[in-house]
Protein backbone atom coordinates (compact mmCIF):
# COMPACT_ATOMS: atom_id res chain seq x y z
CA UNK A 1 0.00 0.00 0.00
CA UNK A 2 2.93 2.37 -0.82
CA UNK A 3 2.11 6.09 -0.65
CA UNK A 4 0.58 6.07 3.16
CA UNK A 5 3.01 8.62 3.52
CA UNK A 6 1.83 10.62 6.70
CA UNK A 7 0.78 9.29 9.75
CA UNK A 8 -0.53 11.10 12.58
CA UNK A 9 -0.61 8.58 15.69
CA UNK A 10 -1.55 8.93 19.45
CA UNK A 11 1.38 9.30 21.75
CA UNK A 12 1.16 5.69 22.61
CA UNK A 13 1.85 4.83 19.10
CA UNK A 14 5.17 6.44 18.23
CA UNK A 15 6.61 2.64 17.65
CA UNK A 16 4.93 2.52 14.21
CA UNK A 17 7.54 5.52 13.26
CA UNK A 18 10.05 3.08 12.65
CA UNK A 19 7.91 -0.04 11.15
CA UNK A 20 9.28 1.40 7.68
CA UNK A 21 12.87 1.12 8.57
CA UNK A 22 13.13 4.96 10.30
CA UNK A 23 14.61 5.69 13.48
CA UNK A 24 12.65 6.85 16.24
CA UNK A 25 14.32 8.82 19.27
CA UNK A 26 11.90 9.27 21.93
CA UNK A 27 12.57 10.89 24.98
CA UNK A 28 10.94 11.10 28.22
CA UNK A 29 10.66 14.05 30.59
CA UNK A 30 8.68 15.08 33.38
CA UNK A 31 7.16 18.58 32.73
CA UNK A 32 4.97 19.82 35.54
CA UNK A 33 3.90 16.45 37.08
CA UNK A 34 3.28 15.30 33.66
CA UNK A 35 4.39 12.96 31.83
CA UNK A 36 4.99 13.18 27.82
CA UNK A 37 6.81 11.58 25.34
CA UNK A 38 8.30 13.86 22.08
CA UNK A 39 9.37 11.82 19.00
CA UNK A 40 11.01 12.13 16.14
CA UNK A 41 12.45 10.66 13.34
CA UNK A 42 13.92 10.53 9.91
CA UNK A 43 12.51 8.12 7.07
CA UNK A 44 11.32 7.28 3.36
CA UNK A 45 7.40 8.13 5.19
CA UNK A 46 6.31 11.13 6.79
CA UNK A 47 5.85 10.96 10.63
CA UNK A 48 4.38 14.13 11.88
CA UNK A 49 5.42 13.46 15.59
CA UNK A 50 3.01 12.39 18.50
CA UNK A 51 1.52 14.10 21.46
CA UNK A 52 -0.05 13.30 24.70
CA UNK A 53 -3.03 15.11 23.99
CA UNK A 54 -6.06 13.32 23.51
CA UNK A 55 -7.49 13.81 20.16
CA UNK A 56 -5.05 16.47 19.25
CA UNK A 57 -3.00 14.54 15.99
CA UNK A 58 -6.55 13.77 14.41
CA UNK A 59 -6.36 17.48 12.79
CA UNK A 60 -2.79 16.71 12.15
CA UNK A 61 -3.56 14.39 9.38
CA UNK A 62 -6.01 16.83 8.15
CA UNK A 63 -3.76 19.14 7.30
CA UNK A 64 -1.27 16.25 5.68
CA UNK A 65 -4.02 15.29 3.12
CA UNK A 66 -4.66 18.81 2.48
CA UNK A 67 -1.14 19.54 1.88
CA UNK A 68 -1.22 15.93 -0.26
CA UNK A 69 -4.61 17.29 -2.56
CA UNK A 70 -3.91 20.64 -3.23
CA UNK A 71 -0.37 19.74 -5.28
CA UNK A 72 -2.18 16.44 -6.29
CA UNK A 73 0.53 13.76 -4.62
CA UNK A 74 -0.98 10.63 -4.26
CA UNK A 75 -0.43 10.27 -0.56
CA UNK A 76 -2.75 8.99 1.87
CA UNK A 77 -2.49 10.59 5.73
CA UNK A 78 -3.74 8.53 8.57
CA UNK A 79 -4.44 9.48 11.60
CA UNK A 80 -4.50 6.43 14.75
CA UNK A 81 -6.46 7.50 17.97
CA UNK A 82 -8.60 5.45 20.74
CA UNK A 83 -12.67 5.64 21.36
CA UNK A 84 -11.98 7.87 23.97
CA UNK A 85 -10.64 10.58 21.57
CA UNK A 86 -13.46 9.93 19.44
CA UNK A 87 -15.52 12.28 22.41
CA UNK A 88 -13.11 15.59 21.69
CA UNK A 89 -14.43 18.38 19.41
CA UNK A 90 -11.15 17.69 17.31
CA UNK A 91 -12.47 14.25 16.20
CA UNK A 92 -15.96 15.63 15.17
CA UNK A 93 -14.96 18.97 13.50
CA UNK A 94 -11.79 17.27 11.51
CA UNK A 95 -14.17 14.31 10.18
CA UNK A 96 -16.57 16.95 8.73
CA UNK A 97 -13.46 19.60 7.12
CA UNK A 98 -12.14 16.31 5.63
CA UNK A 99 -15.59 15.04 3.73
CA UNK A 100 -16.27 18.48 3.00
CA UNK A 101 -13.18 19.03 1.04
CA UNK A 102 -12.82 15.21 0.21
CA UNK A 103 -9.07 14.85 1.55
CA UNK A 104 -7.30 11.71 1.13
CA UNK A 105 -7.36 10.55 4.98
CA UNK A 106 -7.95 7.45 6.90
CA UNK A 107 -9.19 8.28 10.47
CA UNK A 108 -8.67 4.66 12.33
CA UNK A 109 -9.56 4.73 16.00
CA UNK A 110 -8.42 1.58 17.82
CA UNK A 111 -11.75 0.93 20.24
CA UNK A 112 -10.65 -0.80 22.46
CA UNK A 113 -13.71 0.22 24.63
CA UNK A 114 -12.12 2.08 27.57
CA UNK A 115 -11.07 5.89 28.47
CA UNK A 116 -8.73 5.21 31.21
CA UNK A 117 -10.90 3.64 34.23
CA UNK A 118 -14.10 4.83 32.20
CA UNK A 119 -15.97 2.14 29.92
CA UNK A 120 -17.80 3.09 26.70
CA UNK A 121 -20.95 2.40 28.32
CA UNK A 122 -20.95 4.57 30.92
CA UNK A 123 -19.78 7.26 28.24
CA UNK A 124 -22.29 7.29 25.56
CA UNK A 125 -25.86 5.77 25.39
CA UNK A 126 -25.28 4.19 22.44
CA UNK A 127 -22.25 1.51 20.82
CA UNK A 128 -21.93 3.52 17.74
CA UNK A 129 -18.64 5.69 16.84
CA UNK A 130 -18.59 4.32 13.18
CA UNK A 131 -21.94 6.33 12.72
CA UNK A 132 -19.82 9.66 13.07
CA UNK A 133 -18.91 8.80 9.09
CA UNK A 134 -22.00 8.91 8.42
CA UNK A 135 -23.04 12.44 10.15
CA UNK A 136 -19.97 13.67 8.24
CA UNK A 137 -20.59 12.14 4.82
CA UNK A 138 -17.68 9.86 4.60
CA UNK A 139 -18.04 5.78 4.52
CA UNK A 140 -17.61 4.11 7.76
CA UNK A 141 -16.29 0.96 8.41
CA UNK A 142 -16.49 -1.36 11.33
CA UNK A 143 -13.48 -4.27 11.86
CA UNK A 144 -12.68 -6.99 14.06
CA UNK A 145 -9.35 -5.31 15.52
CA UNK A 146 -8.33 -8.75 16.07
CA UNK A 147 -8.15 -9.82 13.03
CA UNK A 148 -5.10 -8.30 10.89
CA UNK A 149 -6.02 -9.35 7.71
CA UNK A 150 -10.03 -8.27 8.48
CA UNK A 151 -8.18 -4.80 8.92
CA UNK A 152 -5.28 -5.43 6.21
CA UNK A 153 -8.65 -5.61 3.67
CA UNK A 154 -10.61 -2.51 5.18
CA UNK A 155 -7.26 -0.58 4.52
CA UNK A 156 -7.03 -1.34 1.48
CA UNK A 157 -10.18 -0.51 0.15
CA UNK A 158 -10.36 2.84 1.99
CA UNK A 159 -6.78 3.81 0.39
CA UNK A 160 -7.85 2.82 -2.99
CA UNK A 161 -10.98 5.13 -2.69
CA UNK A 162 -8.75 8.09 -1.30
CA UNK A 163 -6.47 8.08 -3.91
CA UNK A 164 -9.32 7.58 -6.84
CA UNK A 165 -10.76 10.40 -4.96
CA UNK A 166 -13.70 9.57 -2.87
CA UNK A 167 -12.53 11.51 0.24
CA UNK A 168 -11.39 10.06 3.59
CA UNK A 169 -13.14 7.41 5.58
CA UNK A 170 -13.13 6.04 9.15
CA UNK A 171 -11.94 2.84 10.05
CA UNK A 172 -13.22 1.24 13.28
CA UNK A 173 -11.14 -1.56 15.17
CA UNK A 174 -12.88 -3.04 17.77
CA UNK A 175 -10.57 -5.04 19.79
CA UNK A 176 -10.29 -5.12 23.84
CA UNK A 177 -7.61 -3.55 26.11
CA UNK A 178 -6.53 -6.89 28.31
CA UNK A 179 -4.57 -4.84 30.75
CA UNK A 180 -4.57 -1.77 32.91
CA UNK A 181 -4.59 2.25 30.97
CA UNK A 182 -0.67 2.51 32.23
CA UNK A 183 1.37 -0.13 33.37
CA UNK A 184 1.03 -4.33 33.30
CA UNK A 185 -2.02 -4.36 35.91
CA UNK A 186 -5.60 -6.13 34.81
CA UNK A 187 -7.45 -3.41 36.07
CA UNK A 188 -9.53 -5.45 37.72
CA UNK A 189 -10.82 -2.55 40.33
CA UNK A 190 -12.91 -1.41 37.72
CA UNK A 191 -15.79 -4.01 38.58
CA UNK A 192 -17.36 -7.33 38.17
CA UNK A 193 -17.83 -6.27 34.57
CA UNK A 194 -14.32 -5.87 33.80
CA UNK A 195 -13.76 -9.37 34.82
CA UNK A 196 -16.48 -11.21 32.87
CA UNK A 197 -15.17 -8.95 29.93
CA UNK A 198 -11.77 -10.36 30.47
CA UNK A 199 -13.28 -13.99 30.78
CA UNK A 200 -15.21 -13.49 27.26
CA UNK A 201 -12.37 -11.24 25.35
CA UNK A 202 -9.06 -13.16 26.36
CA UNK A 203 -9.94 -16.26 24.24
CA UNK A 204 -9.96 -13.81 21.36
CA UNK A 205 -6.32 -12.67 21.40
CA UNK A 206 -4.65 -13.22 18.50
CA UNK A 207 -1.58 -14.47 19.76
CA UNK A 208 -4.03 -17.12 21.51
CA UNK A 209 -6.21 -18.27 18.33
Amino acid sequence: MGGIARMAPIWRRWRFAGDDGGSVQPGDRLLEGARRIHASRRSRAGWYGTVPLVGATIPLAVGAGLASKLPHEPHVAVAFFGDGATEEGHFHESLNLAALYRLPVLFVCENNFYSTHMPLSARRLKDNIVQAADAAGMPGIRLDGNDVLAVLDGTRQAVAQARAGAGPCLLECRTYRWRGHVGPAWDLEVGERRRSELDEWMPRIPSCV
